[in-house]
């Protein structure tokens, strides 16, 4: 009998603590997205080394440029209008045309392998957060950034004001240290 009284009893306690949580409302914490990603060492490594794969390809290109530069010089030697100075011209417009696109292709895989970097840390940034809502007992985790928003321009305004999924909260729960806390001991 102790025992069924004991197992009511808790049970009763279990029902009365469910219902207080109902009332309380929902428990949020709110982290900083782009402080995550930037403060994060996998996410900084990786920046770090596609940043330096744009600084050697970039070297690479401008030696080349030079080359191309060496040889337009070259073009004096021949006699304009000749078939070797026709030739010799020929071969370097498609030289030059050569260097614009590999500038190109240098341009746009920096930001293929940058969004893709970004894409892979806001993966981890949101399992992170996963983890420590799981861990805290919580109801959401949401992006939050504090400040002002920056920029004096409107391509530069707009974008931030987007990415802003909270705009007004308590701040009584910051998970942003701790969520980073949970990142860095994954790796």
């Amino acid at each position: 009998m102790k025992r069924f009284l004991a197992v009511g009893a808790l049970a009763a306690l279990l029902w009365v603590g469910g219902a207080a949580r109902t009332f309380e409302g929902p428990r949020i914490a709110v982290i900083d997205m782009s402080r995550l990603v930037s403060q994060h060492k996998k996410s900084r490594e990786e920046q770090l080394l596609i940043s330096q794969w744009r600084e050697t390809a970039e070297k690479l290109l401008a030696e080349e440029a030079k080359k191309y530069s060496a040889e337009v010089a070259t073009l004096d030697q021949f006699q304009p209008g000749s078939d070797m100075w026709a030739q010799k011209s020929k071969e370097l417009r498609h030289k030059k045309a050569q260097l614009e696109v590999d500038r190109d292709m240098i341009s746009d895989e920096f930001e293929r392998k940058m969004a893709r970097a970004l894409s892979e840390a806001h993966a981890r940034v949101g399992a992170g957060a996963r983890v420590y809502l799981e861990t805290h007992d919580l109801d959401a985790v949401l992006q939050h950034s504090p400040g002002p928003v920056k920029g004096n321009k409107s391509s530069d305004v707009i974008p931030e004001i987007v990415v802003r999924t909270v705009v007004a909260h308590r701040g009584t729960i910051d998970a942003t240290d701790a969520v980073l806390a949970i990142l860095d001991a994954g790796k």
